[in-house]
């Protein structure tokens, strides 16, 4: 991934991770099944299989900022946002206020990602009907020369 998809999927994942995280401790599951299910809500098969050592490190009692943190996926800021919560105790709110954070943060990274790409998108345009107006304009003039 480049510098501006990888930023960008490294935001939307700490989106979903924030969001599913919030929601489901704010409804009081067990610390390693609510791993396990944030691990699929995120929808990427390597992040989950990352989420293995998460849950092993968390069974273990280690922070859950930290095992995180080491799994180099998410966002610096959302496993600062995870320890901040696991220290104060109200990690629910403050990741939600996270998932909003990073949903606002996804959708400014996916629009400037549309706008880098729209040039580009109009330079293609333009050499592909400049492709199509030649091969149909250079037979049109070789049939001309042949007539005069």
């Amino acid at each position: 991934n480049g510098p501006v998809v990888g930023k960008l999927n490294r935001t939307i994942y700490s989106a979903r991770c924030a969001r599913g995280f919030a929601t489901l401790y704010a409804s009081g599951l067990d610390m390693i099944e609510l791993l396990r299910m944030v691990s699929i809500i995120i929808g990427n098969v390597v992040i989950e299989e990352k989420f293995q050592d998460v849950i092993q490190k968390v069974s273990r009692g280690e922070y859950i900022s930290t095992s995180l943190e080491d799994t180099a996926v998410f966002d610096p800021m959302f496993t600062s946002m995870v320890y901040i919560g696991e220290e104060s105790g109200s990690i629910d709110t403050i990741l939600d206020s996270a998932a909003n954070y990073f949903d606002e943060e996804a959708d400014a990274a996916s629009t400037r990602l549309v706008s880098l790409l729209e040039p580009i998108m109009m330079i293609i345009m333009a050499l592909v009907i400049g492709f199509i107006v030649a091969a149909v304009m250079l037979p049109m003039y070789g049939m001309m020369q042949h007539i005069s």
